[in-house]
């Protein structure tokens, strides 16, 4: 590797470092994401419902939503509010903030490409993790509903954590393969 190689390598490792500073920063500082984790909570709502689904977004416009939860002997339970159910509040974390943060990073990270295809990625990227964290969100919601509430963390920590991250090196990935044409 020459000279202009190590220093393509040191500034996308030191933007990924930055990319990664930021993150611990909003983990650490808690700022409210109200408005993003709100719509979060509506658009899941709204995709549940046109699937057929229940969801009730949060009467006082917070940011959750009601689904119902079958439990081990097949009726509802868990009443809250109108219906009986689960509430889901959409969190900080919930928002995709951290798959977001870091495509952005790795897209500002590579070098050789002029910002006017490095903005348009980061804009189609932005919607491409926010649609799939959407998805997350409701394939969650209706897990609950037609098996169980015991399978919450199961969708939630182990299969779509992982799964929106990959889905985000994807688009990374497929971003850098079409600008390298």
């Amino acid at each position: 590797m020459d000279i202009q190689g190590y220093l393509d390598l040191l500034r996308f490792m030191g933007v990924m470092t930055l990319a990664g500073v930021l993150v611990y920063v909003i983990a650490v500082l808690q700022p409210d994401l109200y408005i993003i984790n709100k719509a979060t909570a509506e658009h899941t709502c709204l995709l549940v419902s046109s699937l057929g689904f229940h969801c009730v977004p949060g009467e006082d416009g917070g940011p959750y939503f009601f689904t119902p939860c079958i439990n081990e002997g097949g009726s509802f339970h868990g009443c809250l509010s109108r219906i009986c159910g689960f509430k889901q509040y959409v969190v900080n974390e919930c928002s995709a903030y951290v798959a977001i943060i870091a495509l952005l990073g790795l897209i500002v990270a590579v070098p050789d490409v002029p910002w006017r295809e490095k903005i348009k990625g980061m804009a189609l990227g932005l919607i491409l993790v926010y649609g799939m964290n959407i998805v997350r969100m409701t394939t969650i919601a209706i897990a609950v509903q037609r098996f169980s509430c015991q399978v919450f963390d199961i969708f939630h920590l182990i299969l779509w954590r992982e799964a929106l991250l990959l889905w985000t090196l994807a688009i990374w990935i497929l971003w850098w393969k079409t600008t390298r044409r």
